[in-house]
């Protein structure tokens, strides 16, 4: 159904069977162009043109779903509504967005720019969640070294599927990104994280409850 929607040429069911196999011990099991076309006796430019078709498909696949749902924003969440802890405090909050380190394999030209903190190569990865535990929004592929701040800038300045919080609206972020006008974070050098309460008990002053 996929393939017929977004366009995967050759659509017939062996050649879509072999083109997601191929795909998913490439991205499952890291294996290289010329494993795949041994394993599956194949040249080097089928496996690339079936690799590119099953990827361009699912390129296709994320656009139409991470995103918002026709007016998700223009609507109150029931998980908040329905809790005292953050109705009426988080009524006009609209999702959390956040940065996460995936592992991968960098290009060995721009190697060092993926080694973040633990010296590892990673990327970062934004993504929005919304109270439905739904992913509206994620971007992929930017070096592990660069902020979290720089990511949210890049995407919300160039992306156009950026789902951009509505006036009065906002995302919950956390401190590794400034609180601004449709971005709320924690107030700093306060506790927030769970494991912090866990260890020094409940919270102590107004500020560390927000958190």
């Amino acid at each position: 159904m996929l393939a017929e929607r977004y366009g995967l040429k050759e659509s017939h069911h062996v050649y879509l069977e072999e083109s997601v196999a191929m795909f998913l011990d490439t991205v499952g099991q890291d294996k290289t162009k010329r494993d795949i076309a041994a394993r599956y006796q194949r040249s080097l430019d089928t496996v690339q043109r079936k690799l590119d078709d099953v990827l361009s498909v699912l390129l296709k696949f994320a656009d139409d779903t991470l995103r918002p749902q026709e007016g998700e924003f223009g609507r109150v969440s029931p998980v908040l509504r329905n809790d005292d802890r953050y109705w009426p405090h988080f009524r006009d909050c609209v999702g959390a967005l956040d940065g996460t380190h995936v592992s991968g394999r960098p290009p060995s030209q721009n190697a060092e720019a993926y080694k973040g903190r633990k010296q590892d190569p990673t990327m970062n990865v934004l993504a929005i969640c919304n109270f439905d535990m739904k992913f509206i929004y994620a971007y992929l592929g930017v070096p592990g070294r660069a902020h979290d701040t720089k990511v949210l800038t890049h995407c919300a300045r160039n992306e156009a599927s950026f789902p951009h919080p509505p006036p009065g609206k906002y995302y919950l972020v956390d401190s590794g990104y400034p609180t601004r006008t449709g971005y709320l974070g924690p107030h700093r050098s306060m506790r927030y994280h769970l494991g912090q309460f866990a260890r020094g008990g409940p919270s102590v002053s107004a500020r560390e409850l927000f958190n």
